[in-house]
């Protein structure tokens, strides 16, 4: 369901602005670039494309679609992870990737 998927980014999104941030610096601090893959689909090779299964239990949930209960989630999760993550970008501190 949309407002379930929103709650638990919301949680992530906690944990990422402690947890993301902290792991981006320690790459940082060893010379090492940071690749960020926040999806929604991420790859092939992921179960999914990365998208997490309980997204299933929507009988109308159609994926891979603009599917307004998934692309509202999405966008949510965007409006919190990008300003966290956008100080970060190669072109302000030439470490992440995104």
């Amino acid at each position: 369901c949309g407002k379930c998927l929103i709650k638990l980014l919301s949680f992530v999104s906690l944990l990422f602005s402690v947890s993301l941030r902290a792991y981006i610096s320690l790459a940082a601090e060893l010379g090492l670039w940071f690749i960020l893959r926040p999806g929604p689909y991420i790859c092939a090779e992921w179960d999914l494309g990365g998208m997490p299964s309980w997204l299933l239990r929507d009988p109308d949930l159609k994926l891979r679609t603009t599917y307004p209960g998934f692309t509202e989630a999405v966008d949510s999760f965007f409006d919190q992870l990008i300003p966290k993550v956008a100080p970060y970008q190669v072109i302000f501190s030439h470490f992440l990737f995104y």
